[in-house]
């Protein structure tokens, strides 16, 4: 009798000692837990401070983007929570920003690369690399390069600008232009897809109104070339987009009304008057009889679903 209430007792010690150990286990994981789920959600405060620090710098910059693109205001900070934001690699359309968020000495760090590309639609000529400018070729207005603008022969440029720092502009919504295109029925294209394109070697009558002229099937860069008697009517003049997501080679006799995206590279050769932006990623060759005009025009300079003004082109997180 004795051994067994020995026996009990020596369990019940047990029980005991195994009750405290796992609660004391239990206690702490729920203390970590807590600390980790805290501090998480710590940094996803911090975290949307330097979000909000981000998009104030944007805010300031697009409303007054001095020469410097300077933003010393943006520098809130009250009992470790909050943001500091700083810019610096600053070139002409162009700036890097970091913003840091703070919360509970918590800190996030982001990064972006801040571009204005007011100028892209307001100018006869934009290429997001270089422009080669030859012959007789006459062009009025701005004629804006991310790059190096040549220039030879006898040809005129009103108001070159080069080494701007701006890329090429991104589509950001071609499914409208795409939808537009396909509900376009002239310029000699009235079948089911009107003036929707994927590659190939479409033929057109005139250009008015959207031609979208997309990738080859296989996914490789269309390559067209326009060198008919060819123009845009007057009456069309203020709703004509042609968007090609490849190379073009404009030549012949040619009168073109309008906006002109390319997505690749761009070449005007021959006898070709143009009213509108040409915008490209490359334009490799001016020349000939071209005589290139600006056009103030409300729907080109700022068009639908195009990045346009000043934005935010690049973004990631960085080691606080």
């Amino acid at each position: 009798m004795l051994n067994q209430k020995g026996f009990v007792f020596e369990v019940t010690i047990f029980v005991v000692a195994a009750v405290c150990l796992f609660s004391a286990v239990f206690m702490g994981l729920v203390v970590f837990n807590t600390r980790t789920s805290r501090r998480i959600s710590y940094s996803a405060i911090a975290f949307y401070a330097a979000d909000g620090g981000m998009e104030r710098a944007v805010y300031y910059l697009r409303q007054d983007p001095d020469a410097d693109w300077s933003n010393d205001g943006a520098d809130p900070l009250f009992n470790e929570s909050g943001y500091r934001v700083r810019t610096y690699g600053a070139s002409k359309n162009s700036v890097k920003v970091e913003s840091l968020g703070t919360f509970q000495g918590v800190q996030r760090k982001i990064y972006s690369e801040i571009t204005n590309f007011d100028a892209v639609f307001t100018s006869t000529l934009f290429s997001g690399s270089y422009i080669g400018i030859e012959g007789n070729a006459d062009v009025e207005g701005n004629a804006v390069a991310s790059d190096t603008i040549y220039i030879s022969g006898s040809a005129s440029v009103e108001t070159p600008q080069a080494h701007t720092n701006v890329p090429l502009p991104e589509l950001t919504d071609p499914g409208y232009y795409i939808n537009k295109a396909v509900a376009n029925k002239m310029n000699g294209n009235s079948g089911a897809g009107g003036n929707y394109f994927q590659g190939g070697s479409p033929v057109f009558s005139s250009l008015n109104g959207v031609i979208f002229i997309d990738k080859n099937p296989d996914g490789s860069p269309a390559n067209i070339n326009i060198s008919a008697n060819i123009s845009t009517d007057v009456a069309w003049a203020d709703s004509t987009f042609l968007i090609i997501y490849g190379n073009l080679i404009i030549s012949g006799n040619v009168n073109f009304r309008g906006l002109l995206y390319v997505t690749g590279d761009l070449q005007i050769v021959g006898n070709v008057e143009t009213r509108g932006p040409l915008i490209a990623g490359s334009i490799s060759k001016v020349s000939g009889s071209t005589d290139l005009h600006c056009w103030s025009n409300p729907a080109y300079e700022d068009p639908h679903g195009f990045q346009s003004g000043v934005m935010a082109i690049k973004w990631m997180e960085l080691a606080p």
